[in-house]
């Protein structure tokens, strides 16, 4: 029967295009299989017809959509994947590249005819792959954490493949429901407050980018204040509208309120504060600063505070800008994008202020980073989910938005949560990813990145060589390389460093950053697959470029 098996393959593979039924057929009437060996062998056991199913269908195949050929290029595709996988190790994180490397390897003018898809995917692997930052790679210490699962790709598939607009719940209820139930299954794992969840007040849902989720709060907020004002939509009163972030706030906060044509956008400067061991806002210029604006005739609006900044992963003064927040009556928005996911774990959720997440409007938390379902992964979260939704609500009279369980119980319409109209179903991502690990995997993956970056930062801290630049938490580290001669500029030695470490990426990949004017390196454990070896390699590897970089100044 393994002959059968193999025979069939290898004739499918061939004419793929043919239905299962005249393959049996042809092959029957060649006399290399007799009707009663195909009873026999589907009689034999159950997996024998899972295995032979795709051949045996006599559903015709179309040009554009085969089930025939997603099977079995599906399959090489998986395979492709999964053998890039497992050799990770041996590639450079960063492609040796250089700018249009890849883009000379493509015809500038469309294809005019299809090609098979095995040539596909021998470009995919030959042209691709080499031009690919691995950002799934063990040795990946850049940026942020941005992973992925194989519960997130299986996912992907499945969303795909029955893919929907899903901007109303008719459009597809799936999509809809399951959204609830993940956004409000991640509320209770992180233990927001009850009213983040959409039977309550508020509620959650999954936007584009936090980048995006900025700009839908910065909507929301400036809704609000015309609203509380009641400023007509033309008054100029509204170009006076002012708002807030810090030196350390992620700058596309500031690109969302230019969006939203705010005019006062004030950057407010940050200070090392020798007490908590890192940046924290400026906050009597803060204060000082909406006191001449409103003394200037502008309306303070919003304001924006981070759990966990990008750079550093550092706190805001919450109670002080709550304050500031209620007084002026601003939109408070709580950027916890990267740190919030780690609520998961209780002893890091005891580090959150009791109080906090009962006096923000807005926040958001990115499962695309520690929570592995890749982009699209943030959730946005509000206190007042009427409030949000009505700066998003616009009923058309088209006979496709109307809905009749819109605005019943916790049923809100996908479109009402973004300025889009329809979203892929990002939910599924989630639900794949909480039911293969629950909330237990969850806890041990974040705990067991975090001890990876609690060996590096040990390494630093006994070496006489590195040095901390500010407290780290979860699995950041913060270092820079002490000055090593008389009158040396340590933000130069620092950039040589970079340079040489850049040279050979096999070894790891790190990227610097800059805050107050002073340079310095972030290593961020980012991958599940990344263990102690990958640390420990890495940590050599820093050694060895950093003896070259000695000698060279000697």
């Amino acid at each position: 029967m393994k002959q059968f098996v193999s025979l069939l393959s290898k004739q499918h593979y061939q004419m793929s295009s043919q239905t299962g039924k005249n393959l049996i057929e042809e092959l029957i009437a060649q006399n290399k299989l007799s009707k009663q060996d195909l009873i026999d062998y589907l009689q034999q056991d159950s997996a024998n017809q899972s295995e032979i199913q795709p051949i045996l269908s006599n559903k015709p195949q179309n040009k554009f959509f085969s089930s025939n050929e997603l099977r079995v290029q599906g399959t090489k595709m998986l395979n492709l994947i999964g053998d890039i996988y497992d050799n990770l190790d041996q590639i450079p994180v960063y492609p040796n590249i250089k700018l249009y490397d890849l883009k000379s390897q493509i015809s500038e003018e469309p294809p005019q005819e299809g090609s098979s898809f095995d040539e596909i995917l021998e470009e995919t692997k030959n042209k691709f792959v080499p031009a690919i930052t691995h950002w799934q790679h063990p040795k990946f210490f850049a940026y942020f954490p941005s992973s992925i699962s194989h519960p997130t790709i299986l996912a992907d598939m499945f969303a795909s493949t029955f893919h929907s607009p899903a901007f109303t719940w008719n459009a597809s209820p799936a999509h809809t429901e399951l959204e609830y139930v993940v956004v409000d299954w991640i509320a209770k794992m992180l233990d927001l407050p009850p009213q983040y969840q959409l039977k309550n007040s508020g509620g959650g849902a999954i936007s584009v980018s936090t980048s995006d989720s900025y700009h839908l709060a910065a909507h929301a907020a400036k809704l609000r204040k015309i609203n509380q004002m009641k400023l007509d939509p033309l008054s100029p009163e509204i170009l006076k509208f002012s708002s807030y972030v810090f030196e350390h706030t992620f700058n596309t906060v500031e690109k969302a309120l230019r969006i939203k044509d705010i005019n006062y956008i004030r950057n407010i400067p940050v200070y090392f504060d020798e007490q908590k061991k890192n940046f924290i806002p400026d906050m009597a210029k803060l204060e000082a600063q909406i006191e001449e604006d409103v003394k200037n005739g502008l309306h303070p609006f919003f304001i924006s505070a981070t759990y966990g900044t990008t750079p550093t992963c550092a706190n805001d003064p919450f109670d002080q800008i709550i304050a500031l927040s209620k007084k002026y009556g601003m939109w408070l928005n709580l950027d916890c994008a990267y740190a919030g996911t780690t609520w998961v774990c209780p002893e890091y959720r005891s580090l959150r202020p009791d109080n906090l997440l009962n006096e923000v409007d807005s926040l958001q938390i990115n499962f695309a980073k520690l929570g592995m379902v890749g982009n699209v992964g943030t959730l946005t979260y509000v206190q007042d989910k009427k409030t949000f939704t009505s700066a998003f609500k616009k009923d058309q009279g088209f006979e496709i938005t109307k809905n009749a369980y819109s605005g019943s119980g916790d049923a809100v319409d996908a479109k009402d949560w973004m300025i889009g109209f329809g979203r892929r179903w990002n939910a599924l991502k989630f639900y794949y990813n909480l039911k293969a690990f629950g909330v237990k995997g969850y806890q041990e993956h974040i705990r067991s990145k975090s001890q990876l970056a609690k060996r590096f930062q040990e390494y630093i801290e006994k070496s006489d060589r590195f040095e901390l630049f500010s407290e780290n938490l979860y699995t950041l580290v913060t270092f820079k390389l002490k000055t090593f001669k008389e009158n040396q500029n340590q933000n130069d030695i620092n950039k040589k460093l970079k340079e040489l470490l850049d040279k050979n990426t096999l070894e790891g990949y790190v990227t610097p950053s800059n805050i107050a004017g002073i340079y310095f390196f972030r290593f961020v454990v980012c991958n599940p697959n990344t263990t102690e070896q990958h640390v420990d390699e890495f940590w050599q590897y820093l050694n060895k470029c950093t003896d070259q970089l000695i000698r060279e100044y000697q």
